[in-house]
């Protein structure tokens, strides 16, 4: 054995984790981390929010149930769209469509969907998205959805707690707007004709959907009044019972489940020829852990609201999903061998093996069933409908159903081996299956990382390389090693892992989510520059910090008497990225920005094909430099200060104060002459310092 195979592994690990904590030593002086994206977007805006959101509810009386209303004051020239504002059916998209989210709150739950007091305006657009209805609200709206409240809450102390997102629209510019409300008990507001409540949880319009002059409700597909079905029209709880058992039953052949089923089948041939009593066992692990993961599904439904597949919804969980069966595909790829006897059939049969043979089954079930539940099969959809205004043991009973559906092949095989017995026998032609489903496993990674965020997936990779990494640590280690030295192999290994796993996330994804959202900024500028060009509407720029830079935008500023600061950047430089985090993005300079009115630009170098006005500016200066900053003062727009290299906040702060604030009232017309020379007066390396 050479000498380097007998290189201690602590000390190998030793040696990895000081590298690598270097490395993000470096990284973390070097780039920007979480608060850094945290400035796009708004947080220092002087400008007054277009909306704000009041709400308020009502408790159930006899003939109706308690009502939510939820009001949001549109600022003036604004509009936000409906909140069942279409798109193109091509896919060509269409306008942001506003949503109403309530936290999690066991207290209380809606019943049925949100529905404004007074129809939106409507309109067929002809300009961006040309053929589709336009469905906008001004000034004021107010929206109302039936809730529930959970027996012997006390309305007078109840609060719920949501928010209002979407945007904000006049003809210049969209704001994004995330507005929290508090709802307490109130007076409510009046409910419009044409709505009646046939029970406490059954709520119908008593006429045909209306036109969209004022009325309710208009005649948008799918705009249908909010309804809560009753216990009695959906059948009985018996027949509900049985269609969830048959969309249970169904599931197994579903797509989302197809790729581990595989995993089954593998067992089934391994328990070929083994005692039936275990067989048996093994079967029935596997259905308790099918079954286990639809209680979870019914206890989150009750507790928390959540809905069927909503899980696939959170990033962590898509993730944490993909590492597991990206660790499972390396294993069933030979990389290291999961060591649970019996999960792939690689290891001895011992007295504990049994016991973590029953283990493996149990969580091949989980991660099967974990896996289904994006998908929603015949039968299954009527089933998940009775659930709405059912109790608690009556949610728990139909997703049990459900699981025992999905679970009862595997517990009648497991009674029956014999059904199995067209099954061939194992052989050499094993390792071939076992080697196909891993890369079948790994397809459903590749799956999983389109259903995450573009930002996340990236670092997602990188995690997964880090999988890739602590699976082969774990495997040299083999499962006849003494047990010492393998549960030092895995510690050492998840370590590996977690630190992997906290520089993907904690770092990677932070500069990601940054780039993404400066690049999504950088094309809704060109978009609406090329609307403003073709005569569309009125050219604007609003006051949000560390926005894309566009000549045509600092002209605008500058016309309008304000204090201008550009910063020359690129993600290749580190020093420019190590003055934005430790000068220009921190609170001080943020507060004097704020307190001065000063607008702040960003020059984004990084591609050369991509920045053809950020390398004319750069001409223009009289430098092919960076980091840069450019000052262009509100009283002397002509002759701006540059900034070249290394700054400090104090140096900065001062040369602020000489250019001074942004101008107010009438002394902006004053000076808006002298802007209209800018550009050909101004010459390169003018007043450089």
């Amino acid at each position: 054995m050479s000498e380097v195979q007998n290189l201690s592994s602590r000390r190998l690990v030793s040696l990895l984790s000081m590298l690598l904590m270097a490395w993000g030593s470096f990284a973390n002086a070097q780039f920007e981390f979480p608060d850094t994206f945290g400035d796009v977007g708004g947080g220092l805006s002087a400008s007054k929010d277009p909306v704000t959101v009041t709400a308020e509810f009502t408790p159930a009386e006899a003939g109706r149930p308690a009502i939510l209303f939820v009001t949001a004051e549109i600022g003036e020239g604004f509009h936000v769209y409906a909140l069942d504002q279409g798109s193109l059916p091509d896919g060509g998209g269409g306008p942001l469509a506003a949503a109403i989210e309530l936290s999690a709150n066991p207290e209380v739950r809606l019943l049925g969907s949100w529905h404004p007091t007074t129809a939106p305006d409507t309109h067929i657009d002809d300009e961006i998205w040309k053929g589709l209805q336009i469905r906008e609200h001004a000034k004021t709206v107010t929206w109302f959805a039936p809730i529930e409240l959970a027996q012997g809450t006390d309305p007078a102390k109840l609060e719920i707690v949501g928010k209002v997102v979407g945007q904000a629209c006049n003809p210049q510019t969209c704001v994004p707007f995330n507005q929290q409300f508090q709802a307490q008990l109130g007076e409510g507001l009046p409910l419009p004709a044409g709505v009646r409540f046939d029970s406490a949880a059954d709520v119908k319009a008593s006429s045909p959907p209306l036109t969209s002059t004022g009325k309710l409700f208009s005649e948008q597909p799918g705009a249908t009044a909010p309804v809560v079905v009753e216990s009695g029209e959906s059948g009985s709880f018996i027949h509900l019972l049985g269609l969830a058992f048959l969309g249970g039953l169904v599931l197994n052949v579903m797509p989302c489940v197809l790729p581990v089923i595989g995993l089954k089948v593998f067992a089934f041939i391994e328990q070929a020829g083994q005692d039936r009593w275990k067989i048996f066992a093994l079967n029935l692990w596997y259905a308790i852990g099918v079954i286990s993961v639809f209680l979870l599904l019914a206890v989150l439904s009750i507790v928390f609201g959540l809905g069927w597949g909503q899980l696939f919804q959170y990033p962590e969980f898509n993730i944490a999903m993909a590492a597991v069966i990206f660790a499972m595909g390396l294993s069933f790829l030979g990389i290291w061998e999961i060591p649970i006897p019996g999960f792939i059939g690689t290891s001895k049969v011992t007295e504990f093996g049994r016991k973590e043979g029953y283990e493996g089954a149990f969580a091949k079930g989980t991660i099967t069933t974990l896996l289904a539940t994006p998908c929603t099969g015949p039968f299954m959809g009527t089933a998940l409908v009775g659930v709405l205004g059912r109790s608690p043991w009556q949610i728990m009973a139909i997703f049990f159903t459900i699981g025992l559906g999905m679970a009862s092949p595997y517990i009648l095989i497991g009674a029956f081996p014999q059904l199995i017995r067209f099954l061939p026998k194992p052989g050499e032609w094993m390792n071939t299956f076992k080697q196909l489903m891993g890369f079948v496993l790994i397809g459903t990674v590749v799956y999983l990382l389109t259903l995450l965020k573009p930002h996340y997936v990236i670092p997602t990779v990188a995690f997964l390389f880090g999988i890739w990494l602590v699976c082969w640590w774990i495997g040299r280690v083999p499962l006849t090693a003494p047990s010492n030295r393998r549960w030092n192999a895995l510690g050492e290994g998840i370590a590996i892992g977690t630190l992997i796993g906290l520089t993907a996330f904690y770092w990677l994804a932070p500069i990601l989510e940054y780039r993404h959202t400066r690049d999504a900024n950088r094309l809704a500028d060109a978009r609406f520059e090329q609307l403003i060009s073709e005569g569309t509407g009125e050219y604007s720029v609003r006051q949000e910090p560390w926005q894309p830079y566009s000549e045509k935008k600092l002209q605008w500023l500058l016309e309008h008497g304000k204090t201008v600061l550009i910063d020359f950047t690129a993600d290749w430089c580190p020093t420019c990225k190590f003055m934005e985090k430790t000068v220009l993005k921190t609170d001080e300079m943020a507060t004097v920005f704020r307190d001065n009115d000063i607008y702040t630009l960003v020059a984004d170098w990084t591609h050369q094909d991509s920045s053809p006005e950020v390398n004319k500016k750069l001409q223009e200066l009289g430098t092919q430099q960076i980091p840069l900053l450019a000052i262009y003062s509100a009283q002397n727009p002509t002759k701006p200060t540059l900034i070249p290299g290394t700054y400090t906040i104090a140096g900065l702060t001062e040369e602020l104060r000489r250019a001074g604030p942004s101008l107010t009232g009438e002394t902006k017309q004053g000076m808006a002459n002298a802007a209209q020379g800018y550009g050909a007066a101004s010459s390169p390396g003018a007043g450089l310092r």
